[in-house]
């Protein structure tokens, strides 16, 4: 048996072959606590900050997997070239439109420096800490998550929260949802992502639960 966030799971699972007798959709065991005993209700216009760039970084140089993440047409790489073209996206976004964006760290060493050197001190990080629920934090108190395909993205959307997946380079692989709407972007040029955003973070909360039903 396997306890999983949703049918899409499992969809992904039985194309990959895997012999599971029976799946048991559950959502999220952690998120559910937190949103039924931690999350506190904020009101857009008492966030703390515009933007949540929930980090998904890794150290693709460390000598064990260097090779791995840098393998020409791998999806490692895919992956790797995908959170360098988003953070760049959103660095300059934040510079051009003097917005207020958090980090939410995943807590490895050299993370902070990676997002510096795009960011050149226009962001606020905030440090992992899985007891306290600090990403969790951090996305109720931001008008807007973005992700790649993080879970703990694909938990904000299930609860109600305006979240914007982007796929920087089009591959399958990274594409978290399986209808695309206003919370999807595929490839897109940095206009495209800018016009994303600045109507995302414009669009009332009722009207984007909406169009996500």
């Amino acid at each position: 048996e396997f306890y999983c966030l949703g049918p899409r799971v499992e969809k992904i699972f039985e194309k990959q072959g895997h012999d599971i007798r029976k799946y048991v959709p559950c959502g999220s065991l952690v998120g559910g606590y937190y949103f039924d005993q931690e999350a506190r209700a904020i009101n857009d216009k008492d966030k703390k900050y515009d933007i949540c760039l929930i980090s998904q970084w890794h150290d693709w140089d460390h000598p064990k997997l260097a090779e791995l993440w840098h393998q020409p047409g791998g999806l490692f790489n895919y992956f790797r070239e995908s959170i360098g073209i988003l953070t760049q996206y959103l660095a300059k976004y934040t510079i051009d439109r003097d917005v207020k964006v958090c980090i939410a760290l995943r807590g490895e060493v050299g993370e902070k420096d990676y997002y510096d050197d795009f960011f050149r001190g226009h962001c606020t990080f905030q440090e992992y800490d899985r007891l306290s629920f600090t990403s969790y934090d951090v996305v109720t108190e931001s008008r807007l998550t973005i992700a790649i395909n993080s879970t703990l993205s694909v938990i904000a959307f299930g609860m109600g929260f305006k979240v914007l997946f982007v796929n920087p380079v089009g591959h399958e692989w990274l594409c978290q949802v399986d209808s695309k709407g206003v919370w999807y972007l595929e490839a897109p040029t940095y206009e495209e992502f800018s016009e994303r955003v600045d109507s995302l973070l414009a669009m009332e909360i009722d009207d984007y639960r909406s169009e996500a039903d």
